[in-house]
C-alpha cells in the first residue's frame, strides 16, 4: 500500500508539473492568436507553359503549312481604365505578345523554393503611368503600341496576349495588382475590341517592374 500511495503521489505531482508548463504554452497561444494575422501577399501568378498543339493530327501537308513563320502586324491602341477598386492607384499596364516563357519551381539542396524561367519571352511592352485614379473614374492611356510578331498558326494557336496591372510605388517597388490572358488566336482575325475586368487579389506583393 505504501509503495502504491508513492507511486500515486508521484503521479500527481508529475500532472502538476506538466500543467505549469503548459501555462506558458497557453498563455504564448492565446498572445499569438489575440495578434493580427499577418496579411498574405500577392504575387504575380506563375507564369505557365502554353498548351502545345497536336501536330500529328494535321496532315503532313497541312502541317508544313501552319508550321511556316509568318509577320504578323500587331497594334493596341484606344487604352481605356476604369477604377472599380475601392482606394486610389496608380496603374500602368505591361502587355507581353506571345512567348512561350513560363516558370517552374523546384527545391535545391538547402529546401529553399527556387522559381526557374524557361522558354522564350514575348514581345514586351508598357503603357505609361496614370498617376492617382480615382475611385470610380476611368481615364484614357495615350500610349499605342505597334509592333511585329513573328510566329506560325501554331503559335498562333498556342500563345497568349499577357495583360498585366500595376499599380505605380513611388518611392518603393511596385505593386502587381492583376492579370489576364487572351489566346493570340481569339484576336488574329482583324481589328478586335475586348472589354477586361480585372479583379485584384487579397494581399500585395511588392515587385521590381
Amino acid at each position: 500500500m505504501q509503495f502504491f500511495q508513492l507511486q500515486k503521489k508521484d503521479e500527481k505531482k508529475e500532472e502538476e508539473e506538466k500543467k505549469d508548463e503548459e501555462k506558458p504554452k497557453e498563455e504564448e497561444k492565446k498572445e499569438a492568436q489575440e495578434e493580427p494575422a499577418p496579411e498574405v501577399p500577392d504575387i504575380p501568378p506563375l507564369l505557365t507553359r502554353p498548351q502545345k498543339v497536336q501536330k500529328n493530327l494535321f496532315s503532313e501537308a497541312l502541317r508544313k503549312e501552319l508550321d511556316q513563320i509568318r509577320r504578323w502586324k500587331v497594334k493596341i491602341s484606344n487604352i481605356h481604365i476604369e477604377n472599380l477598386y475601392t482606394e486610389v492607384y496608380s496603374p500602368f499596364i505591361e502587355f507581353v505578345i506571345g512567348g512561350d516563357e513560363h516558370q517552374v519551381q523546384k527545391t535545391d539542396k538547402k529546401g529553399n523554393t527556387v522559381t526557374m524561367r524557361l522558354g522564350k519571352p514575348g514581345i514586351t511592352a508598357k503603357t505609361e503611368v496614370l498617376d492617382l485614379l480615382e475611385l470610380q473614374s476611368s481615364r484614357n492611356f495615350f500610349t499605342v503600341l505597334k509592333t511585329e510578331y513573328h510566329g506560325s498558326y501554331f503559335d498562333i494557336m498556342e500563345q497568349n496576349l499577357r495583360v498585366d496591372i500595376w499599380d505605380l510605388e513611388r518611392w518603393g517597388i511596385n505593386n502587381f495588382f492583376s492579370r489576364e490572358e487572351i489566346p493570340l488566336l481569339d484576336i488574329a482575325n482583324g481589328e478586335v475590341v475586348r472589354n477586361l475586368t480585372f479583379q485584384k487579389k487579397k494581399g500585395r506583393k511588392k515587385c521590381k517592374q
